[in-house]
């Protein structure tokens, strides 16, 4: 079987999505890990709707660069819940990592320790 690569996609997916690079070169040992970003790299190069590939992008981008942000989302992550060919799957896992990001931001700008000089 030959496979074609529309380039015009490929252009499009990589112009849309600032941490590609950062995100399918990030390299850690664990499956949840390894899953998460092997699901990141299809599912932008399959979907359609640009607003949810770059806001996907970037809480790619905050897991592989914030200790805390990949803590917190493994920790609500089921290994079974990754999986492209399920169109509920992809979608339940699109809301809950939107919807851990958001909850993280918000926890962020809370917890924001003010410095006291000396």
């Amino acid at each position: 079987m030959i496979h074609t690569i529309d380039m015009d996609n490929v252009r499009k997916v990589l112009s849309i999505c600032r941490y590609y690079d950062d995100i399918i070169n990030y390299e850690d040992d664990d499956i949840i890990s390894f899953e998460l970003i092997d699901f990141y790299k299809d599912y932008v190069f399959s979907y359609k709707d640009e607003d949810k590939i770059m806001l996907v992008d970037s809480c790619m981008y905050k897991y592989v660069s914030d200790y805390n942000y990949r803590k917190g989302l493994k920790s609500i992550i089921n290994i079974r819940d990754i999986d492209l060919n399920s169109y509920k799957k992809t979608n339940k896992l699109i809301r809950k990592i939107i919807r851990y990001d958001d909850n993280y931001e918000n926890e962020r700008v809370r917890n924001i320790v003010v410095s006291k000089w000396i």
